[in-house]
């Protein structure tokens, strides 16, 4: 599980930004790194997104 909230996630995409823009060249596995820090910052705000309450078609027993 990913201890990191949405909004720090978020903020470490951001300074990855920063420093591309700053740097203009990255190591590879920057670039590794970054893809895979957006795709669970996606993740999470899907996540974010759900209700945990709505329990769908499980509740109409």
């Amino acid at each position: 599980m990913n201890d990191l909230t949405t909004e720090e996630l978020g903020r470490i995409l951001n300074w990855y930004r920063l420093a591309e823009l700053s740097f203009a060249t990255l190591e590879s596995d920057d670039e590794q790194l970054h893809e895979r820090l957006s795709e669970t910052y996606e993740e999470q705000i899907e996540l974010d997104s759900l209700d945990m309450n709505d329990c769908g078609d499980a509740c109409k027993l």
